[in-house]
């Protein structure tokens, strides 16, 4: 059986390689051991070599398109910008709106203090008095570069302190002066100098009944013609 099929190996490499002689005996000798069958040698062992390649086929049909995708309209993206404006200036106005307000509550702050200032002269019970045998100074007057009853007079007047110059200074101006600090009455006026901001008075000339030095007469505020070696000064008592 081994020596068959080896022979018949042999043979169908005989017959692949073109041997006719060969491909016979192995047909004889197949159809002597397989009577009921036969070796297709024209569909197999003498099959011829395989056939040009065929033209290529045609180009299929393009396929169907695809459907589009939902797109924004115009008047979708102008409702929605419109919408977003809106939300933002009602947020800005919202911001205004608080700004003001705290801004409104600032300026009446400011206006009440203003008030109290004004009021201090026109106030019997207000600082400059002696009340209770206290003596409550009015913050709107000092004494510098001195004690606590004599030194050179500043006022303060728009945010500033300033001097007031001695020309016309005498005993009436210094009794007011002294009545704003809480004193009785002026002992004595004098030139003490040594003032380094704003001049604000100059030319005062009070009648001495008056509650406030600015209700005296004088040049205007911050008109003069002096130096700070000329400031005023007094001693209250």
């Amino acid at each position: 059986m081994i020596r068959v099929l080896f022979v018949s190996f042999f043979a169908i490499v005989s017959c692949l390689s073109q041997n006719p002689q060969v491909c016979q005996q192995l047909q004889s000798v197949y159809e002597t051991m397989c009577p009921n069958k036969t070796l297709e040698s024209n569909n197999v062992l003498n099959q011829g070599p395989p056939g040009k390649r065929g033209p290529i086929g045609q180009k299929g049909e393009m396929g169907a398109k695809g459907a589009a995708g939902t797109a924004l309209e115009v008047g979708n993206f102008t409702a929605i910008l419109s919408q977003r404006i809106q939300e933002e200036t009602a947020s800005c106005r919202n911001d205004i709106k608080v700004m003001d307000s705290k801004l409104q509550t600032v300026l009446g702050r400011i206006n009440d203090l203003e008030r109290k200032i004004q009021n201090l002269t026109e106030d019997p019970n207000s600082p400059g008095q002696v009340s209770g045998g206290h003596r409550v100074p009015n913050p709107r007057i000092r004494l510098s570069d001195g004690t606590e009853a004599s030194g050179r007079v500043e006022i303060y007047h728009n945010g500033v302190w300033g001097t007031i110059c001695d020309d016309d200074w005498g005993p009436q101006d210094g009794a007011v002066v002294c009545r704003m600090l809480g004193y009785s009455t002026v002992q004595s006026v004098s030139t003490v100098g040594g003032g380094e901001t704003h001049i604000w008075l100059d030319n005062v000339q009070c009648l001495g009944t008056e509650t406030d030095i600015s209700a005296c007469g004088h040049a205007g505020w911050g008109v003069h013609n002096c130096a700070h070696s000329e400031d005023a000064g007094v001693n209250c008592v």
